[in-house]
């Protein structure tokens, strides 16, 4: 079985088209695709990934990200990051591999 290229080796970067706009409270914001019009909401934990995936990340890093923010532990936050990584290429929101 292949693993997806979203493991801890692939480079994640968001699309240069994706605006990030912090919210007010500067605890979250929105994702604002240029092209498309879409806009995607982001809580905290999404903003912190989203905002390490301006500059590229992998996966490991990003979840390191959050596991050193919040208190979650290293399995969770992994699992959570995935999860956003998927739903950003289902978005077409991520660089091509």
């Amino acid at each position: 079985m292949m693993t997806p290229r979203s493991s801890k080796s692939a480079s994640l970067r968001l699309r240069s088209r994706i605006r990030l706009e912090p919210d007010a409270e500067g605890e979250g914001g929105m994702l604002f695709d240029t092209q498309t019009a879409m806009i995607c909401a982001c809580n905290s934990s999404a903003w912190t990934i989203v905002s390490a995936m301006r500059k590229g990340n992998d996966a490991d890093r990003l979840t390191g990200l959050i596991t050193g923010a919040y208190e979650v532990n290293q399995t969770t936050a992994r699992k959570d990051v995935l999860s956003l990584v998927k739903e950003l290429r289902t978005l077409d929101m991520l660089e091509p591999d």
